[in-house]
């Protein structure tokens, strides 16, 4: 039998781009998205199955081996939505955005994106016309790392393709309407 603490983490789901919370306290398990004054308790119901307490039509969340491929598996009604575990820890510096660096470039939308540094700051270019810094990000910035390897930018969030080797591959850019749109990184010269 797993230990409920085992299951307390940072889950995200690539089908909508969003990440939930789930803490252990006492002997109990809660969800919460981001801000841990605004919780919900996980009432168990069987091993490693919860209920979530407050939510209307019922949902249910579930750990394990009950959870098939997914980390976590939550289903609000009979609307299924699968989670993995993440780390949300941003990158600290300049140096940890290396592998990113680069160009990328899309068939399907027929645009470039270029992930470079310039001094100390990492820009996120659009066809070599706009440019919005990434890292470090400034005090009003509406763009929030979730992890090193995943960025929202305000369009969408930019989620990179890391291989088993940590080379990057590409990256998709996607929001709750659209998601899934590749960007391959194209090979420097």
């Amino acid at each position: 039998m797993e230990d409920m603490a085992s299951w307390s983490g940072y889950y995200w789901t690539d089908q909508v781009n969003y990440y939930r919370h789930i803490s252990f306290s006492g002997d109990s398990l809660f969800w919460d998205s981001g801000n841990p004054d605004y919780k919900s308790y996980l009432v168990p119901i069987g091993h490693g199955e919860f209920r979530l307490s407050g939510f209307e039509p019922e949902a249910r969340v579930i750990f394990g081996e009950s959870a098939g491929e997914a980390d976590m598996k939550v289903y609000f009604g009979s609307l299924e939505r699968n989670f993995r575990r993440f780390d949300p820890a941003p990158p600290q510096g300049v140096k940890d955005l290396g592998p990113i660096l680069g160009t990328y470039y899309s068939e399907e939308l027929d645009t470039e994106y270029q992930i470079e540094q310039i001094g100390d700051t990492v820009y996120w270019e659009i066809d070599r016309k706009a440019s919005y810094p990434i890292f470090p990000l400034a005090a009003n910035s509406r763009m929030v790392w979730n992890g090193s390897q995943m960025i929202w930018v305000g369009i969408g969030e930019l989620k990179f393709d890391v291989a088993s080797d940590n080379k990057v591959q590409g990256l998709s850019i996607g929001d709750q309407r659209v998601s899934g749109i590749y960007f391959k990184k194209l090979l420097e010269n």
